[in-house]
């Protein structure tokens, strides 16, 4: 393992670019961070073919015409010399040298489609057979498993999307949108960002998951349902397993005390979260493919998975303004074609940082990791911080990340766990606002319009203000401003 430090990353095994855009129309922030795995392309695909990853694709089959009894169009699975079961495989193609899309047994009937003769002198027949699931080809693995046959325009993008990243969006905006006529859902914006915060997750990808096992907010285990003397909800399925899929949710709703809406959508999350998005998947790609260990904790089987549940995560997004999205792909080592524009090998510096005057001080509101980079991820973690640490405030990035300093030492902190306690922006009609000596004195400089500005500290932490007058250090000097032409910022 290797460690470099790129200006305020500290990179462990693994080489990181972003590249940040601001978009025009929605007010939204995008940035894009590719990843460098060890994990050399060819052997997680060979790695994926032999477990056999699944796709309810449709191809063409072939079995073997000795493996038949044929009557007609219709052709009956042989048993073996002394009558026991036997298993014969299906292939993609007329040759054993096609794969195998997935076998049947003795006495199951298939209809004959067709009659080829195949390049290893056996003939064989085409077929038709009533199979959800089968094998999916290697080449259609490759497809799905190859991050550079994504483009950013597309919808599918979204299975790059960083899920331990909330989208920074209001309740508000939730409730009139995505939640508006949801069932039990309706009204639950402040919950779902709630969860988001508690757990590190991102809310859209909560709510789309909360949609889709909900019947959009409808089903009975959403909507309560008794067990034990107790209304119960459980909005993302949990513990629902087929064949008992009421019971077994409520059961498991009812042992986590889930007996508020509100209770499902926040302690749930937790769940979602915890087994995949804190555990270094926290992408749909990740989940599906886990490309720092193939074949390891996937979450499906299917290749077509992640694009799957990007559809309804795209149409969400599109419904609200303002967001952040912060996407990962990771590329593999000879990793085939060539990556789509998205990705940039500039400087790998943060970008989209503002800047802080000096003295910004800013407390800890609840217990809060301290990282060496502005993420959740297990290698950016420091220490934790207790409730009311102090510390100084250097700065924020374009994704809600303070850049603090406690000490000697610099690192990040989310912004939802910080209140600032002195840092004000100049709010005037005018372009600029006057800074005097001494309440109603003398000018002596002057500060722009949107401009932030240091407030000047008492020794009990608050603000010195006198009268309509608020105190401060521009400049380096100790003046004053009109407090009528200050907003407060990060409280």
């Amino acid at each position: 393992m290797w460690t470099k430090k790129i200006g305020a990353f500290i990179i462990i095994g693994l080489m990181m670019m972003t590249f940040v855009f601001i978009g025009a129309h929605q007010a939204s922030a995008h940035s894009f961070t590719t990843t460098e795995v060890n994990t050399v392309f060819k052997n997680a695909l060979e790695r994926r073919i032999a477990l056999k990853a699944q796709t309810d694709k449709k191809y063409n089959m072939y079995i073997r015409a000795d493996a038949l009894n044929v009557s007609g169009s219709t052709g009956t699975v042989k048993q073996g010399t002394n009558g026991q079961s036997t298993r014969w495989n299906l292939r993609g193609g007329p040759s054993t040298t096609f794969w195998t899309i997935g076998q049947v047994t003795s006495g199951e009937k298939v209809n004959i489609t067709n009659t080829v003769q195949g390049n290893d002198g056996f003939t064989w027949y085409q077929i038709q057979l009533n199979k959800m699931w089968v094998n999916a080809s290697p080449e259609d693995i490759e497809y799905y498993l190859n991050p550079n046959n994504f483009s950013n325009d597309s919808s599918h993008f979204y299975q790059f999307l960083d899920l331990s990243k909330g989208a920074g969006v209001q309740a508000l905006e939730l409730n009139n949108t995505v939640l508006a006529s949801k069932g039990i859902l309706t009204g639950q914006g402040q919950a779902f960002i709630e969860a988001s915060k508690t757990h590190s997750i991102n809310e859209i990808y909560l709510i789309s998951h909360a949609l889709l096992e909900t019947g959009n907010g409808h089903s009975e285990l959403a909507r309560g349902i008794n067990y034990n003397g107790q209304t119960v909800y459980n909005m993302y399925g949990i513990g629902a397993f087929d064949g008992c899929a009421k019971s077994c949710g409520a059961k498991y709703a009812y042992d986590q005390g889930w007996f508020t809406p509100e209770k499902a959508i926040i302690d749930g999350a937790k769940f979602v979260a915890q087994n995949y998005i804190h555990n270094g998947q926290d992408t749909l790609y990740k989940m599906r493919w886990n490309p720092a260990n193939p074949g390891h904790n996937q979450y499906a089987t299917d290749i077509a998975w992640a694009i799957k549940q990007t559809g309804r995560i795209a149409n969400l997004y599109s419904s609200i303004s303002g967001h952040t999205l912060s996407y990962n792909i990771p590329v593999y080592k000879d990793q085939p074609g060539t990556a789509p524009e998205y990705v940039q090998t500039g400087n790998p510096e943060p970008t989209e940082i503002t800047r802080y005057p000096e003295g910004i001080i800013g407390t800890t509101t609840t217990r809060v990791n301290f990282r060496n980079e502005p993420n959740t991820t297990a290698q950016s973690f420091i220490r934790t911080l207790d409730t009311q640490t102090r510390v100084q405030v250097l700065g924020i990035n374009f994704n809600g990340w303070y850049e603090v300093k406690i000490g000697r030492e610099t690192g990040w902190l989310s912004g939802d766990y910080v209140s600032l306690q002195n840092l004000y922006q100049i709010s005037t009609s005018s372009t600029s606002l006057n800074v005097r000596d001494q309440p109603s004195g003398e000018v002596i400089d002057s500060v722009k319009k949107g401009e932030y500005i240091t407030g000047v500290l008492k020794s009990n932490g608050q603000v010195h203000t006198n009268n309509s007058w608020t105190q401060v250090d521009y400049n380096k000097r100790t003046s004053w401003v009109s407090s009528d032409f200050l907003k407060k910022v990060g409280q």
